[in-house]
């Protein structure tokens, strides 16, 4: 599934880049040490997309398309 949505979400970073800062972490790399733990406990698997404004978190559960990323970052 990862590899499914990795091009989907490389095109929504790159239209997204000066909007938005994005962060990616890639498990098959083990950087999963690095995120900070109060992150780590809202990973249930992967991919799994987040958006934190403040101190709020939001976890992404819509379609995965370029669109729907989109939506859900400009909320």
């Amino acid at each position: 599934f990862c590899q499914q949505f990795s091009p989907i979400f490389n095109e929504f970073v790159e239209q997204s880049k000066k909007k938005y800062k994005i962060g990616e972490y890639n498990s098959d790399e083990n950087i999963m040490e690095e995120i900070d733990e109060k992150y780590l406990e809202l990973i249930p698997g992967v991919p799994t997309v987040l958006k934190i404004k403040k101190d709020e978190i939001t976890q992404f559960e819509g379609d995965r398309t370029v669109k729907e990323l989109k939506k859900f970052f400009k909320k």
